[in-house]
């Protein structure tokens, strides 16, 4: 008689178990959802690695609420592996606007290797809107919720994956300095040019770089070894050697607070290629504003 109790309490149990297992089942969501379109715009299409990058998203429609605008920059060639790690972002859209801005860093890569030069890797990296959620208040408890009843619809656009350039592309914010680096088409056997700064009056070079291979750059105003006075100043390429009458180059300039400014131009000849306006605050804190030529 104590074995068939034994027996009879195990059953009873082995049906309650699973009979009463409705927690287990994957949540799914059965909201209805609405698809919103847009565009999203990089403020450059180059990027190197660990670098900073603005974009902005514009919506084809407004909302009564504020909402958070998830942005990802993600690899489009799986098979390479290129990126080391995954790196989002969240710009907040205003209630009643269209447009949405932000700033992303680049991932690092997944190994020391460069990435093909000048041209760089193109359509294998991408700036994508990942998603979207609007905050509704509750005006009788005062608080904010999350809400999701939209999903994007395709917003993306691609980028070229460059190399960095360690020394003259990372911001410096303790320097204080503007970072300038003059990155150019190879072949670099043939195509050497050189990089200066001079105040807007042309009277003295206050920055020079003259390595004779690919990239020239420089700490513009290091707070460590010098302090250039406020002022207008000049930035001036000249090609030592060149293979062909134009050549295509960039100006990378990297303020202290990891902001870029991006300029493409082609070199012709000794040149003039940006304007830098140096200023100070009374905290002391000295800010740049670049302007291409």
């Amino acid at each position: 008689m104590k074995i068939f109790r034994y027996i009879l309490l195990s059953a009873a149990f082995v049906a309650i178990s699973c009979g009463d297992d409705d927690y287990s089942v994957e949540y799914i969501d059965t909201e209805v959802k609405t698809s919103v379109t847009g565009t999203i715009s990089p403020s450059r299409t180059k990027i190197a690695p660990t670098t900073q990058l603005e974009f902005t998203v514009t919506l084809d429609q407004t909302f009564t609420y504020d909402a958070e605008i998830t942005v990802a920059i993600t690899e489009t060639c799986n098979s390479l592996s290129l990126l080391a790690t995954g790196s989002s972002a969240v710009a907040t859209l205003t209630a009643g606007s269209d447009t949405a801005t932000g700033v992303i860093t680049v991932p690092d890569l997944s190994n020391e290797n460069t990435v093909g030069g000048w041209v760089g890797l193109s359509n294998c990296t991408a700036l994508t809107v990942t998603g979207i959620a609007l905050y509704e208040v509750l005006a009788d408890v005062g608080t904010t919720y999350p809400d999701d009843p939209y999903v994007i619809e395709n917003i993306s656009t691609p980028l070229n994956l460059t190399d960095l350039q360690g020394s003259w592309m990372e911001a410096q914010e303790d320097a204080g300095s503007l970072q300038i680096c003059l990155d150019w088409e190879g072949p670099y056997s043939s195509n050497d040019i050189d990089l200066y700064v001079y105040d807007a009056a042309l009277t003295a070079a206050y920055e020079s770089s003259e390595s004779g291979s690919r990239w020239e750059g420089d700490w513009f105003n290091n707070s460590g070894n010098e302090a250039h006075p406020d002022g207008d100043y000049v930035v001036y390429v000249s090609p030592y050697t060149m293979a062909t009458a134009s050549t295509n180059a960039a100006l990378h300039f990297t303020h202290p607070d990891g902001t870029v400014d991006y300029i493409e131009f082609a070199i012709t000849g000794n040149m003039f290629a940006a304007d830098i306006t140096l200023s100070t605050d009374a905290d002391g804190v000295k800010s740049y504003v670049v302007t291409p030529r």
